[in-house]
């Protein structure tokens, strides 16, 4: 059993720059006094392995709070080979990591602090706050968490690049530097198939910075900026002599992994969603974070169309890496460095950002939404271009349109409603193994024959059953594309869902149920009631969430009502659930469609072989056989249910 430690008053699970800046405001607010302190890092933070950089007034207040730390300032900046520009009222500042590290630990060694050298595995709340370690556990009463997002949960690279980085601080022996201009952006290096530029930092007159920049999907390795970096330095500078290396990785995130709410427990950084995702600052977002942790200031929120600019940054940068050079040169070229700073910053105002994209190839800009667009809605053109071809046919061809899509719901029910459910073998649900074995059969046989005798006992109770796992299921699928956490409204959605379809097509359903030897429902005028019931209900939780996935389902599900009940369920079943289900293994498990397909296959072939072999009746009729069908489905779904949410229990937990 894990040994657990005495309770800290604060834990620090990292100790990078957001957990020093927070260190230096909790000092300056007095609230360390007194107080016990725990610092969690695997790092000693003995090298000085950033630069910490941002723009301010002089006489800002984020200036004044690190001006002992503060260890160069510029008055210019420069583009390419262009003059550097005067960037007053603004000075450029510079922060080495190492002092930030060393004058935060002078603080925290004032305090009853303790400093163990050790990694953080997870952190849970059961009453206390636990954080544990590879060897040990610690209870906090409050835990500031700067750990690295999980990246294997970020879900779109077109959406999630890195910025990377490697730089020299090299000793020039031939040029003397202008040290009080530093250079942001130079292109004018070798692209390798990337947005790629050196930033340089003149210290003094024959010492800089020069740190060769990659904003791409995969991060640069150093023998890949070792080339790049010396080429450029020998061809600008001549001879010169290595005295420290920097590197690192900086995720450029938009859709960061929704964390889950712990009690006790404060994200700060890139955790936090500090650093702009467009360049990678992060300083200053850190320090007025900092800030509002330790007082009543709250953070000014910034309009939401920066997100917007960032996304559709992110996006070129992703799909189209050459094109970075020009927009990013255009862009200094259009607009002073001053007014870049402000709008990088985010203070500027939507006309002047009109009149700044109108300087910009706005082909290459309007290109990114149409993408971007149908990126964001890729999953309600899924849902609904089914759903549109049923009411052209009906519109126009009526004859054709039930069978028409009675045979598009079959090719899909072949190519992706069965495949997606003939993955559990891989869920790790009755076996870690992630193989077709012995025990994993019986358990999934024994399951399923429990299910097939509860339809012999009883088909009503079998049949709300059914109903309940069900929605249960899609509720949870539903959710978990949503990013929707608390478990029950998937239950609540999942029902909702069933009781707004299946109200809306009372006569079909009666039909089904006669099928399986059911009662029917008796004729009602609540009917319609029921299912206006559950459209404003829905409304409700999708309004509630803020969702706009959910909405786009609650509308299918109001238009639905005019479908056939297998129509309407079969797109539903095929062209949502399923596709969804199938993405998120697809993305779990990190294979391709082709890999999952070949996996589905000797799932598939077994499912169909136990269907013809010990439900079908090729004596009954095709209503009877259809019966045995939606029997068989019922059997074969239990397992696949308890299967999908131990997947997606641990999906979470990665």
């Amino acid at each position: 059993m894990m040994a657990t430690q005495k309770k800290y008053d604060f834990i620090f699970t990292g100790f990078g720059a957001s957990s020093c800046i927070l260190v230096q405001e909790m000092h300056r607010k007095g609230m360390l006094v007194n107080k016990s302190i725990l610092v969690l890092d695997p790092s000693t933070k003995k090298a000085n392995d950033k630069t910490y950089c941002f723009w301010a007034l002089k006489e800002a207040e984020i200036v004044n709070d690190y001006r002992s730390l503060i260890s160069h300032n510029w008055t210019k900046m420069a583009i390419d080979d262009a003059a550097g520009q005067d960037i007053g009222p603004l000075n450029y500042f510079h922060i080495n990591s190492l002092d930030l590290y060393e004058a935060s630990k002078v603080l925290l060694r004032s305090y009853d602090t303790t400093f163990i050298l050790e990694n953080v595995r997870s952190i849970e709340n059961d009453g206390d706050t636990y954080v544990k370690t590879d060897s040990c556990q610690y209870i906090g009463i409050a835990v500031f968490d700067s750990r690295p997002p999980e990246m294997n949960k970020i879900r779109s690279s077109d959406q999630n690049i890195l910025q990377s980085f490697v730089g020299y601080k090299v000793r020039l022996k031939n040029v003397a530097l202008n040290k009080d201009t530093c250079t942001l952006m130079d292109f004018n290096v070798a692209q390798q198939g990337y947005t790629q530029f050196v930033y340089i930092l003149p210290y003094s007159e024959d010492s800089a910075l020069v740190e060769l920049t990659r904003f791409g999907k995969q991060p640069i390795s150093h023998k890949e900026a070792k080339e790049v970096l010396e080429t450029y330095i020998l061809e600008k500078y001549g001879d010169f002599e290595i005295e420290e290396v920097e590197k690192g990785v900086i995720p450029m995130c938009i859709d960061l992994p929704k964390l889950k709410k712990i009690k006790g427990v404060i994200p700060i950084g890139t955790r936090a969603s500090k650093v702009k995702p467009s360049t990678g600052y992060a300083f200053k977002n850190m320090h007025e974070h900092a800030k509002s942790l330790c007082s009543s200031r709250a953070i000014i929120k910034k309009p939401k169309r920066f997100r917007l600019y960032d996304r559709l940054l992110i996006l070129i940068l992703a799909l189209w890496p050459e094109k970075g050079r020009p927009v990013f040169q255009q862009l200094f070229r259009a607009k002073n460095t001053v007014y870049v700073l402000g709008f990088l910053d985010e203070k500027t105002s939507l006309w002047e950002d009109i009149k700044m994209f109108y300087k910009l190839p706005i082909g290459l800009f309007l290109k990114a939404c149409l993408v971007l667009g149908f990126k964001k809605s890729k999953q309600t053109l899924v849902l609904f271009t089914p759903l549109f071809l049923y009411f052209i046919l009906a519109l126009f061809w009526p004859d054709l349109a039930v069978s028409t899509m009675y045979f598009i719901l079959v090719l899909g029910l072949v190519l992706i409603g069965i495949p997606h459910g003939a993955m559990d073998h891989m869920t790790e649900a009755f076996s870690t193994s992630k193989k077709i074995t012995f025990p994993f059969l019986f358990k999934y046989l024994g399951l399923m024959l429990a299910v097939y005798l509860l339809w012999i006992l009883s088909p009503t109770i079998a049949l709300i059953s059914f109903l309940t796992y069900s929605a249960w299921h899609f509720g949870e699928t539903d959710t978990e594309e949503w990013g929707i956490l608390p478990p029950f409204i998937g239950m609540l959605w999942g029902c909702l869902f069933f009781v707004g379809l299946l109200s809306s097509h009372v006569s079909e359903l009666n039909s089904v149920l006669a099928l399986l030897d059911v009662g029917e429902l008796g004729a009602s005028v609540y009917y319609e009631n029921c299912f206006l019931l559950v459209m404003l209900l829905s409304l409700g939780v999708s309004r509630y969430f803020k969702s706009y996935r959910m909405l786009s389902l609650v509308a299918f599900l109001f238009v639905s009502q005019w479908l056939p009940l297998v129509v309407a369920f079969g797109i539903y079943f095929i062209f949502h659930h399923s596709y969804n289900g199938w993405s998120h293994l697809k993305s779990s498990l990190g294979k391709s469609n082709l890999e999952l397909f070949k996996n589905a296959l000797p799932f598939n072939v077994g499912a169909f072989a136990l269907f013809l072999f010990f439900f079908l009746n090729q004596d009954a009729s095709l209503e009877s056989n259809v019966s045995l069908f939606f029997v068989f489905i019922s059997c074969i779904s239990f397992p696949h249910i308890l299967c999908m949410h131990r997947f997606y229990a641990l999906r979470r937990k990665k």
